[in-house]
């Protein structure tokens, strides 16, 4: 699903109801998820909500305790600046400060700058820390 939605923002196909059927077919899916099946395919998922504006806070609250649950120093690198790249955009009331928190000290810790969070917004096909 996270291939699937990366390849719909690079085809800048944003149908709104089809991404209402996606986030909550993940909803269903979600828990089933373990290692990389979760590592990968919820942070593209988030980063192409992002992308395409869907706002959905069910989505967002199960992802976040998902994500911690599992440990966010399990990411990738790309994942989890598209995490922090996304976040903003996601939660704009500001309801996940615990997640936002610990996703920025993940960032911190792995030495990201601002400046590669935001290249994230570009895809991992564009993306790699500048050194």
């Amino acid at each position: 699903l996270g291939n699937l939605c990366w390849g719909l923002v690079l085809c800048s196909y944003n149908d709104a109801a089809f991404m209402a059927l996606l986030s909550r077919t993940v909803l269903r899916k979600m828990p089933a998820w373990r290692g990389s099946a979760l590592s990968f395919n919820l942070p593209q998922i988030m980063w192409a909500f992002a992308k395409f504006d869907v706002l959905n806070d069910q989505f967002m609250v199960k992802s976040s305790e998902r994500l911690l649950l599992q440990s966010l120093s399990k990411l990738p690198d790309w994942n989890i600046c598209a995490v922090a790249w996304s976040l903003p955009r996601l939660d704009k009331e500001g309801n996940l400060g615990n997640f936002a928190h610990e996703v920025r000290m993940e960032v911190r810790r792995r030495s990201f700058t601002q400046a590669d969070v935001e290249r994230s917004a570009t895809g991992i096909q564009d993306w790699a820390p500048k050194t």
